[in-house]
């Protein structure tokens, strides 16, 4: 008789900043899974986060979930910051690093756990949910019923939306691919394969997105999410992930949905989130490269594709003061100086250059 796989613990972990409405129904929509959380942490960035503490505790004690609450003010603002802080405050095994405006269908959590757990070798470091167009707060506002009309559409998920996503997501070259460097060289990427049994279950996956995130907390310890990147933290998702797979194997549970909203609320300028989006890239490939003839070259013709891509679009939307191309410009000034610093003074250059581009209106 075998043994059974050991029962791992997850933990909710949200970092968050002045959208306590939207926290809240991710909190609610996290107790109401049918696997429990162990632990709540949330790490918030707002001037009031008091106010949010007090609400997300009086939710929790209302859904009679003995679930304990560390609601603790950002040391920093910054995402990827805010990401590290509440993992060094969460104790359980794997943590659920979603968006606070990623709403979990009531069985997200359990297939997941089910997954890792399943996994023997620990061969999986990185699970994403999967996104679903279904909102699974309309279930818990329409009770039973609704749930269960909610679950009966669930896998009929909208492939024409998803196509629509693709192309937005491929044209002008603004692919995921498109827009990040590789900056490993092959000898540090994990080498393995998915268990055979789980190959139903989940697809690789080449990077996750932070709404979908999880992972185990002992790797997110060794491999922690890039702290030096201020405000709009671009791609840190994408290079906390790709570094995971130095650990592991990172994929997508294809049965566990997740509705993310996207909820925009950035005061950013256009031509400030893409001359941030580019610098991000920059900095993190000249933080991480041990080839940087090879990857540095590869971050400036990403860009000067991006140049190209950027008059583009401004010209089709008719914005004419074209300001995603004046961002490309605002980036292409700054790489040459970029790529010539090291560490350990390369990092609080860079975050004195976001703070100089953030602070121009």
């Amino acid at each position: 008789m075998t043994d059974p796989a050991p029962q791992l613990s997850w933990g909710l972990c949200i970092s968050t900043y002045n959208r306590l409405d939207v926290l809240a129904d991710c909190i609610a929509c996290a107790l109401d899974q049918t696997r429990p959380a162990v632990e709540i942490v949330v790490v918030d960035a707002s001037d009031d986060w008091v106010a949010g503490r007090e609400r997300i505790a009086g939710m929790i004690a209302a859904a009679g979930r003995d679930i304990p609450l560390r609601y603790v003010p950002a040391q920093k603002k910054s995402l990827p910051a805010q990401r590290n802080q509440g993992v060094a405050q969460a104790s359980a095994d794997i943590l659920f690093l979603i968006d606070d405006d990623s709403f979990m269908h009531p069985g997200c959590a359990a297939e997941i756990m089910a997954i890792y757990e399943a996994d023997s070798e620990g061969v999986l470091v990185s699970i994403a949910a999967t996104k679903s167009d279904l909102d699974p707060r309309a279930a818990l506002a329409g009770g039973p019923a609704a749930a269960h009309e909610m679950r009966k559409e669930q896998q009929r998920a909208v492939a024409g939306s998803r196509l629509k996503r693709f192309v937005w997501r491929e044209i002008l070259m603004q692919s995921v691919a498109a827009n990040f460097v590789d900056f490993d060289l092959p000898d540090r990427r994990f080498a393995g394969e998915i268990p055979a049994a789980l190959s139903d279950r989940v697809r690789p996956a080449p990077y996750i997105p932070g709404c979908q995130m999880t992972a185990r907390r002992e790797m997110l310890l060794e491999e922690p999410f890039e702290g030096a990147l201020l405000s709009y933290a671009a791609v840190e998702d994408r290079d906390a992930s790709y570094r995971f797979g130095r650990h592991g194997l990172i994929v997508q549970a294809l049965a566990a949905p997740l509705h993310h909203s996207e909820v925009q609320m950035s005061r950013l300028k256009r031509r400030q989130v893409t001359a941030m989006h580019l610098l991000n890239v920059a900095f993190i490939t000249r933080k991480n490269t041990r080839a940087p003839l090879s990857h540095l070259g590869a971050v400036w013709i990403m860009t000067l594709r991006r140049l190209l891509a950027e008059f583009l679009k401004d010209a089709a939307t008719k914005r004419w003061d074209f300001p995603q191309l004046q961002g490309v410009l605002i980036a292409m000034r700054h790489l040459p100086d970029l790529c010539r610093r090291k560490e350990p003074q390369l990092s609080a250059w860079y975050e004195g250059l976001q703070r100089e581009i953030l602070a121009k209106s």
